[in-house]
């Protein structure tokens, strides 16, 4: 188990919050690209996905990935059941779904990184 690194991803998200990464598609045009960018900020911090047939947390390209790399309840979901290689939370309460999930969740999140 290694730390998660607050600094990576405060780094990537200071970078990529007004543009956008082009290693990663733009869901904005089909429902929201908040948690996609809360994947993506996660990812840098720890740099392990997690390609768990029954719990997974990956991106390869916009048509190959997890739900819960796009999806609130299913981001929520995987940190906090997590047993595998990549992020898992501890500490998660108090949480507002959709646009607010990286300001309600992230500075009460306590990430941790398994590496297998």
């Amino acid at each position: 188990m290694s730390k998660y690194n607050r600094q990576k991803v405060y780094g990537y998200a200071k970078k990529w919050a007004y543009s956008r990464n082009p290693k990663y598609y733009n869901y904005d045009a089909i429902g929201g690209d908040c948690t996609n960018f809360v994947s993506q900020c996660i990812f840098a911090g720890c740099g392990q996905m997690n390609y768990n047939k029954g719990n997974a947390w990956y991106y390869i390209n916009g048509n190959n990935k997890s739900p819960s790399w796009t999806g609130v309840e299913f981001l929520y979901n995987f940190l906090l059941s997590n047993k595998g290689a990549g992020p898992f939370g501890k500490g998660l309460y108090s949480i507002s779904w959709g646009g607010a999930f990286l300001n309600q969740v992230a500075p009460k999140l306590s990430l941790l990184s398994n590496h297998f």
